[in-house]
């Protein structure tokens, strides 16, 4: 899953109550994989695209309501897609590169995902300055869904290695 502007804004100031914070519950991201590993497969679109899609209405949801109930099951929902759709995509890179430049590549990937996640930081904490945290939710959420969009409607290359 990539990073969105909104990867790391974990405690935002609450407008009812200041100086407190609404924080994600971190223990959702071990959810999605608990529940949800027995269907998990790897290469398959709805696993690799679905979780863009439900973590962009996540975005937009947030954006919109202003209920903490509302609020932290949409964090639930988002947490479980985080990690499902982490692990789905991990374990499809690591099935479809071959043994020989898995390592190379897979550091890469780290490279490029912490790359992108600092930029993400720094942009989203510039909207959220300017522009106010709601603006960084709908962005977050359209960018997401047109993720899940274009990503559902690209062909996959090629079957997994040993998964064919």
């Amino acid at each position: 899953m990539g990073p969105t502007l909104n990867s790391t804004l974990s405690a935002t100031p609450s407008s009812k109550h200041p100086g407190q914070a609404h924080v994600r519950i971190f223990g959702t991201h071990t959810i999605g994989p608990l529940i949800l590993r027995r269907w998990i497969r790897p290469a398959t679109r709805v696993w690799l695209f679905g979780p863009y899609a439900l973590r962009g209405g996540v975005d937009l949801t947030l954006a919109a309501v202003a209920s903490p109930y509302v609020a932290g099951a949409a964090l639930l929902a988002y947490g479980t897609a985080t990690s499902t759709g982490t692990i789905a995509y991990n374990t499809t890179l690591q099935t479809q590169v071959p043994p020989e430049t898995r390592g190379r590549a897979l550091a890469l990937f780290d490279l490029l995902w912490n790359a992108a996640r600092l930029t993400s930081l720094g942009l989203g904490g510039l909207i959220a300055e300017t522009l106010g945290i709601r603006t960084v939710y709908v962005a977050s959420g359209v960018l997401l869904l047109v993720a899940a969009t274009y990503g559902a409607a690209r062909p996959l290359r090629s079957p997994p290695i040993g998964l064919s």
